[in-house]
């Protein structure tokens, strides 16, 4: 554990150097930018959705749009109060922060209880996560939503965490509120009908929230918008390495091989509920979400990161294969930046080596074998159960 945590560590200032050119700084919280320009829109009373008015008050590049459900946009509006730049570095901050507190708290919940100096190892290794890094370059909000699932698995299915069944299932359904493809990483509430009650009561409280302070008018433009998307799909040249986490790339059967995970992530998280394997099903369900999503990308790793940090706890404290989940851990902080350093830097640096048998290679991309490897090991250990 050590050795991962020191590999995490030396390779956080290492990442931005190959990651993107111009710097560590470059996309300038894109993400963000579109929160910040929703939060200042609901100020002045403009449409949510809309993307013109106050474009102006962000540098550039530009935002993105806003394709969050509208009680998402309710811290944003409390951050819009704020300049750009300190809303963003606020907002960044407290994202990182906890998913810190929440992985610390996770881990404290297996039975493992760190030092000032280990805590403080964990925090740089987290921001040297390649996912997180990139995570925090542009300010999205997939970390909330990784610390969210990490409390709610502390609280309902870890084996010396306290038994908190209608927070634990009210924090994952929060979680997944933003972005509603990462609906597998509820598979661990299927265990435990407090927990899906806590989970429902949480929906329909925001629900109930939303609509009053927006309307049903919002509401209906929100799920015209979630329907649209923002124009996924195949770009570039189709014969180049993806340089984000494209899993299944260039795999003619990937929407066949979404659909078995998909299936195997719900029918193993049911037999999971039989079993009392619950926390094997909360691993699985996080691991799920980047191998189903249809438009999964660099961010959607950050949500497989409480699958892989519960998967490698099960494994240690079992006796089974730790080392499995935590090759995992360094194939996803891997896979990207390897990417782009065989791109950027090989065929130029030394171009007598075999360098298309290396991007052959590459295509199926580390972070998707590691995932898949301990997607199908929880799978394993669930079945075993039986």
């Amino acid at each position: 554990m050590l050795s991962l945590v020191a590999v995490l560590c030396l390779t956080a200032l290492a990442v931005p150097l190959v990651q993107f050119g111009g710097g560590p700084l470059r996309f300038g919280g894109v993400d963000f930018k579109a929160y910040y320009l929703a939060g200042r829109r609901v100020l002045a009373g403009y449409p949510l959705y809309a993307d013109g008015p106050l474009v102006h008050v962000v540098p550039r590049p530009r935002a993105t749009a806003f394709l969050y459900p509208p009680v998402v946009v309710a811290p944003f509006a409390a951050l819009a109060t704020l300049p750009s730049l300190p809303a963003r570095a606020a907002w960044v901050a407290a994202q990182l922060a906890f998913l810190w507190v929440s992985v610390l708290a996770l881990a404290r919940s297996f039975g493992l209880a760190p030092t000032r100096g280990e805590a403080l190892l964990a925090f740089v290794a987290l921001v040297g996560f390649q996912p997180v890094l990139f995570l925090a370059r542009i300010g999205n909000v997939s970390g909330a939503m990784a610390g969210l699932f990490c409390l709610s698995a502390a609280v309902t299915v870890a084996p010396e965490g306290p038994d908190r069944p209608y927070l634990g299932g009210a924090a994952a359904v929060l979680g997944v509120v933003p972005k509603p493809f990462a609906a597998p990483a509820l598979a661990g509430l299927l265990g435990d009908r407090r927990r899906l009650l806590g989970g429902a009561l949480a929906l329909l409280a925001l629900a109930v929230v939303s609509v009053a302070a927006f309307g049903p008018a919002t509401h209906r433009t929100y799920l015209a918008v979630l329907l649209a998307g923002k124009g996924w799909g195949p770009a570039g040249d189709p014969t180049a390495l993806p340089l984000h986490f494209r899993p299944f790339y260039r795999v003619p059967a990937a929407d066949a091989l979404r659909g078995v995970h998909l299936g195997a992530a719900l029918g193993l998280s049911l037999v999971a509920a039989r079993v009392g394997a619950d926390a094997r099903a909360v691993a699985l369900g996080s691991l799920a979400v980047p191998l189903v999503a249809p438009t999964a990308n660099t961010l959607t790793l950050v949500l497989a990161l409480p699958g892989l940090l519960v998967a490698l706890a099960l494994e240690a404290r079992e006796g089974g294969v730790p080392w499995l989940p935590a090759l995992a851990l360094v194939g996803v902080h891997g896979s990207v930046p390897l990417s782009r350093l065989v791109v950027r830097f090989g065929p130029n640096g030394a171009p007598a080596l075999p360098w298309g048998a290396v991007e052959r290679l590459l295509v199926v991309q580390p972070a998707t074998v590691a995932l898949a490897a301990a997607f199908w090991l929880c799978g394993y250990r669930i079945l075993r159960d039986l």
